[in-house]
């Protein structure tokens, strides 16, 4: 970081590019965009669909609110019927933030395939933030296990990975929704 508080390092430039586009959004349009989405997500599918067993949501909650690692041993397992396909960190995520947060990303992408467009165990605006609130909370603990030592070049790099975990945070706040 130089003095003015921006970042130097390679991700420098697309950190301020993503910063001043989450804020804008978040300034002018995000009620715009979000709207259709929020709509869509209080009103539920268009077609009548059965409330899913309350035990799977149960257990599907239980998987998502536990950390990172323990998402990671209940993933190896593959239970029946979830959907664990995951895509990682996508576009536009650079690349070293999408290897940092990997199985942060495989965890949301859990919740958002489970919870809204898969099984669609609980389809509402209210569940996807907690989604979002879960990603954030495990990609910070991620930074705090990758980069442990009070270290000068480390403190740079924790740093460095909590700025990402926030614009992350905020693009999937902004730009996702339940879109199938």
């Amino acid at each position: 970081m130089n003095l003015m508080g921006r970042s130097t390092g390679r991700w420098g430039t697309f950190k301020r590019i993503m910063a001043s586009v989450v804020i804008a959004s978040a300034s002018v349009g995000a009620n715009v965009m979000l709207a259709p989405a929020t709509a869509q997500a209080a009103s539920g599918p268009s077609h009548a669909v059965a409330d899913p067993p309350e035990s799977l949501r149960q257990r599907a909650t239980s998987i998502m609110n536990d950390t990172y690692g323990g998402f990671m041993v209940a993933k190896r397992s593959k239970e029946h019927p979830f959907d664990w396909r995951s895509n990682g960190c996508n576009w536009p995520t650079p690349p070293l933030w999408a290897w940092e947060q990997n199985v942060p990303c495989q965890q949301h992408d859990f919740g958002y395939r489970n919870f809204g467009s898969g099984l669609k165990l609980d389809r509402t605006e209210a569940r996807r933030a907690w989604i979002d609130g879960i990603f954030l909370r495990e990609m910070l603990r991620n930074c705090k296990d990758l980069f442990p030592y009070p270290y000068a070049v480390v403190a740079y790099a924790y740093a460095d990975c909590v700025e990402g975990a926030h614009l992350m945070y905020a693009a999937v706040r902004n730009f996702n929704d339940w879109r199938d």
